[in-house]
């Protein structure tokens, strides 16, 4: 499965983590546009106050764990006239995703018209994951264990992962992979 990850999903770092892990292990092929980087940039420092060499290196993690994700600007860029969605600033997300990705991944659906995506999906981030989950329960559990050993400031168990996955939005992902901890 394609995803293209909207600005509005790749923060908290919890989020952006799941996103990537998921993408590493194959369970979803993570596509971009520089468009999409350059937004993040600007978004991490705006609103979450960070530098601007922070919040390229942020960026550029982005574009090297996905490498092959990146998407030819002529084969969307030209659509981007006929987007109807009521932020300008997304259609070229829109266009982007409409081309190259089974499901835009975003925290605001209603910022992208199904008319303008084709066969493109939007999904929320626990409706994908728990989608996700119902056929990758194990491999997720698994993907959390592996997370958890790997943080160290703050270390975290793969239960309290979890919770701050529920804290972020996931429940329902949360709720699938939980037993799979403890079976």
């Amino acid at each position: 499965m394609r995803v293209f990850p909207d600005t509005s999903v790749l923060f908290p770092v919890r989020l952006i983590n799941l996103i990537m892990r998921s993408h590493a292990v194959g369970v979803i092929e993570v596509v971009w546009t520089d468009e999409l980087l350059d937004e993040l940039t600007r978004v991490l420092q705006a609103k979450k106050g960070l530098t601007r060499s922070r919040a390229d290196g942020i960026a550029e993690r982005l574009r090297s764990w996905a490498s092959a994700g990146r998407i030819d600007p002529t084969k969307y860029r030209h659509l981007t006239v006929s987007m109807t969605g009521p932020d300008a600033d997304d259609h070229v997300h829109a266009a982007a995703a409409s081309v190259a990705a089974d499901v835009l991944l975003t925290a605001n659906p209603g910022d992208f018209p199904e008319r303008d995506l084709g066969r493109c999906r939007v999904l929320t981030p626990d409706a994908l994951f728990a989608e996700l989950a119902t056929e990758f329960a194990r491999e997720f559990a698994l993907l959390l264990v592996d997370s958890s050993s790997a943080l160290r400031s703050p270390s975290r168990t793969p239960p309290e992962l979890l919770d701050d996955l529920r804290a972020i939005g996931l429940a329902g992902f949360a709720d699938l992979v939980e037993p799979q901890l403890h079976g």
